[in-house]
């Protein structure tokens, strides 16, 4: 007997880069976890991708959190995207960033500064 569970396929990536404003210090892939962790424990469920930032005048570390249309934890395509722009905000804020980018299949949303 299989215990498949099936969900119409949604995806929202949130584009961070985890150093603090232009030159503040540079935070890693494990301290944006554990901010992820807490969160997730609520639950959620999100794929977390090193990514490097090349942009006008920097570079910086960053990366991917990526919330699915999880199985077990089933919703709808503007759930998610709530979900998202509330963790983004929340990691804006905790890394301290100028704004952060949150991507879905139809729409994306520019968080804090323009």
């Amino acid at each position: 007997m299989s215990n498949e569970s099936v969900v119409k396929t949604f995806v929202v990536d949130i584009y961070i880069g985890l150093k603090e404003g232009y030159d503040g210090p540079q935070h890693s892939i494990e301290e944006l976890k554990d901010a992820l962790q807490i969160i997730c424990d609520e639950g959620l469920c999100v794929s977390v991708i090193p990514a490097s930032y090349v942009y006008k005048g920097g570079r910086e570390y960053g990366a991917i959190v990526k919330l699915i249309n999880y199985p077990r934890f089933p919703s709808n395509p503007e759930a998610i995207k709530t979900k998202a722009i509330l963790i983004a905000n929340k990691l804006k804020d905790h890394f301290k960033q100028n704004r952060v980018s949150v991507q879905a299949p139809d729409v994306t949303y520019m968080i804090g500064d323009s």
